[in-house]
């Protein structure tokens, strides 16, 4: 299992940052070759079928899918990486800390990523997938650009680390971002922050009553992708959901497809005792932050649905929602916050979303329908992350 003790790396290329042997050109075939061996791997394992974000990322992984994503980055054959890439994780979302090895990998960096610190079966899988292919004859030569640890937030190692690497990517919580900002590192390091960000849903109320039961079904399980999958602790999971349409089809919508939500859930999801009370905990944060009462959940054994606007800026985990009625795709815009990251949306248009929004001065990161909130890209919170993470060589 390469997953590793920090002090049990070899962090021998940190200290040799501009080395031969710590970057790579971006325009390598090696490693388009070595994604679609991974994708193959993973997409052919029957365990992966249990975890859909594992799947996700498997299918991002194909070569069709990689070639398309350096075919957009400018100049690609005259980009190499910076040299050894510090990665931070999150703690609570599984597939995440792949993603970001990625960034760093198709940049042509050597990565150090610490992954959760929470046992999740998606890490092994993957992780495993990554170290069996590195043991091959084919992909050996690409194992120093690929290393994965654990360690303690505080730990010395670490903090040596990020004085050395020649570039950081940090994912988590806006306390988190602030940590590694402050800490001290080269005045020449590409630093890449990922701070907490909310998201939302944009439903059609007239098409989610149009839908067959077994179409309802499907929107149903895309939407507990998005959501119940990692708790709504994703960045680009939904803690509002807007409904768009007339009074009596919001009605009768939102009943059908909350009902049809719960029934799904039944025997595939449940909250842990003390994540139910985290639940509650949420909830007793909700009242303080606005200093008033607010109205009476809409309760579930796990959806728990509010109908207060003024609920947008509280924490929405475990199953909370906010529901908000709005008559028209403009009206969202006043609802949504600084950090809005991710718009999903069923029976809409996503540019006719975009351009709405963005006419009356609100933008967001990403417009998707439901289903692809946990879908990721090497564009992520408006940034363009291969070119970050790569070093673009002047030739004339």
């Amino acid at each position: 299992m390469p997953i590793h003790e920090l002090k049990d790396l070899d962090l021998s290329a940190v200290s040799r940052a501009t080395g031969s042997n710590s970057f790579r050109k971006c325009a390598d075939p090696a490693t388009e070759r070595f994604c679609q061996a991974l994708s193959s791997r993973l997409l052919r394992d029957p365990e992966v079928r249990q975890y859909p974000d594992v799947m996700t990322f498997g299918y991002f992984c194909r070569k069709s899918s990689i070639s398309k994503v350096l075919t957009t980055l400018p100049n690609r054959e005259q980009r190499v990486g910076w040299g050894p890439v510090l990665h931070i994780a999150p703690s609570n979302i599984p597939v995440n800390f792949a993603f970001s090895f990625l960034m760093g990998f198709l940049s042509g960096n050597t990565n150090f990523v610490r992954v959760p610190s929470r046992a999740f079966r998606q890490v092994d899988i993957i992780i495993n997938a990554v170290d069996d292919l590195l043991d091959t004859d084919e992909f050996d030569h690409l194992r120093p650009f690929a290393n994965f640890f654990t360690c303690e937030r505080g730990d010395p190692a670490l903090l040596e680390l990020v004085k050395d690497v020649a570039g950081i990517v940090v994912w988590g919580g806006d306390s988190t971002v602030k940590t590694f900002r402050a800490l001290e590192k080269r005045v020449s390091a590409v630093e890449l922050y990922f701070p907490d960000r909310v998201s939302s849903a944009v439903l059609s109320a007239k098409d989610i009553l149009a839908l067959e039961d077994e179409a309802l079904n499907a929107l149903s399980d895309r939407f507990f992708n998005d959501t119940f999958l990692v708790d709504q602790n994703a960045c680009s999971s939904p803690g509002i959901t807007f409904w768009v349409g007339t009074k009596d089809n919001r009605v009768a919508a939102k009943d059908r497809f909350w009902k049809n939500v719960g029934t799904r859930l039944s025997g595939k999801y449940s909250l842990a005792p003390i994540l139910m009370m985290d639940k509650h905990l949420d909830v007793i944060s909700m009242v303080e932050s606005l200093e008033r009462p607010v109205s009476s959940p809409k309760r579930g054994d796990v959806v728990w649905r509010f109908d207060d606007p003024g609920l947008g800026a509280t924490r929405l985990r475990f199953g909370n929602f906010a529901d908000i009625d709005v008559d028209t795709i403009g009206e969202i815009g006043q609802h949504l916050r600084t950090n809005e990251q991710t718009i999903t949306q069923f029976g809409l248009d996503s540019r006719e979303i975009f351009e709405i929004l963005a006419s009356s001065g609100h933008i967001v990161d990403r417009i998707v329908p439901v289903g692809d909130a946990l879908s990721m890209s090497m564009d992520w919170d408006g940034k363009q992350a291969l070119s970050l993470l790569s070093r673009q060589v002047e030739i004339r």
